[in-house]
């Protein structure tokens, strides 16, 4: 039988959704968002060639591993500068910074596609992929969990990005919960 907390999203929140303190639902107009979303013309999201790297599947599929686990917490602390990256006459941040950082490391050839060589990269390498203007938060986190991702690949998928979606065998709830099982970066959560 399906159940609709596959998760347990749901059953964890249940205390902080009963007892709000800034933010509540009103039970009424929740149908009417509903409705208001399935009119919605959703579109496939725009992938930016200026920022995305566009190239063979396996090296994609790669990319977008990478850029996931990497892809948190862009704030600045007080007093410092913003990470930014410069591109063609553009200044980018947070996502697009990273996206256009891993992009650039694809196009320099250092094969951080494969999750052999991630699992050891050397931190002065890692870092300089990220090399920017201003301070990236948790710099050392990503490192982190960049070689966790290159370790548990090789580990326990056989060295290939590709054998984590057919571990998942076509559902999108397995390949969550794959992802949080074996890589501790993915398992965001946080007890209340």
């Amino acid at each position: 039988m399906a159940t609709c907390d596959p998760f347990g999203i749901v059953s964890r929140c249940r205390k902080v959704m009963e007892s709000p303190t800034h933010v509540f639902l009103v039970a009424e107009k929740i149908p009417v968002a509903a409705e208001r979303l399935r009119d919605l013309e959703i579109r496939e999201p725009y992938w930016d060639e200026k920022v995305h790297y566009l190239g063979e599947e396996g090296k994609l599929l790669a990319y977008v591993f990478i850029v996931d686990t990497l892809n948190f917490y862009f704030w600045s602390f007080k007093g410092q500068e913003k990470w930014t990256i410069h591109h063609n006459g553009k200044t980018y941040d947070g996502y697009l910074a990273l996206a256009l950082a891993i992009k650039r490391a694809f196009s320099s050839g250092i094969p951080i596609w494969d999750p052999k060589f991630l699992k050891d990269i050397p931190p002065h390498l890692f870092f300089s992929l990220l090399e920017g203007k201003g301070y990236l938060s948790l710099i050392h986190r990503r490192y982190q969990n960049i070689l966790e991702l290159g370790a548990k690949t090789c580990e326990k998928f056989g060295g290939k990005f590709e054998n984590i979606i057919e571990a998942a065998k076509g559902s999108a709830i397995k390949f969550v919960k794959i992802m949080v099982r074996n890589f501790e970066s993915f398992n965001d959560s946080a007890r209340y």
